[in-house]
């Protein structure tokens, strides 16, 4: 029996693919801001593009998780509002300091799309 790899000459290795980091990010939101010269008929939707590389980034999901669009099953689903929780708390460590946090739930998580419970990361900043 022929398997696929046979019969279209496949090769079984892959290649490396470095993983995304700081400094990735601050070149893909300096280009978003500053050199982009992209047109978006609602600046709304420059922001939230701006907010999708930075979920995207900072929980290592895939962009599948953050906003679904399945035109093929006649559906378009994203992170939602009711998907994050935003909270702030007083920081002892720093006085007069606040940490900002916030819970997301990935619902739409390959393999998992809306089943069973939902994988929540918690995301927190320093602000002084």
């Amino acid at each position: 029996m022929d398997t696929l790899i046979d019969q279209f000459e496949l090769k079984e290795t892959g290649r490396f693919r470095g993983v995304v980091n700081a400094d990735d990010v601050v070149s893909i939101l300096y280009h978003h801001w500053v050199l982009s010269d992209d047109y978006f008929p609602e600046e709304r939707q420059r922001v939230q593009l701006a907010i999708m590389n930075i979920f995207c980034s900072s929980t290592t999901a895939r962009a599948g998780t953050v906003v679904e669009s399945s035109c093929y099953f006649g559906r378009n689903e994203a992170v939602e509002y009711r998907d994050i929780e935003l909270y702030a708390l007083r920081d002892n460590e720093f006085p007069g300091g606040v940490k900002l946090g916030m819970l997301i739930q990935l619902r739409l998580l390959k393999g998992r799309r809306n089943r069973g419970n939902p994988s929540v990361l918690q995301l927190n900043v320093l602000i002084l």
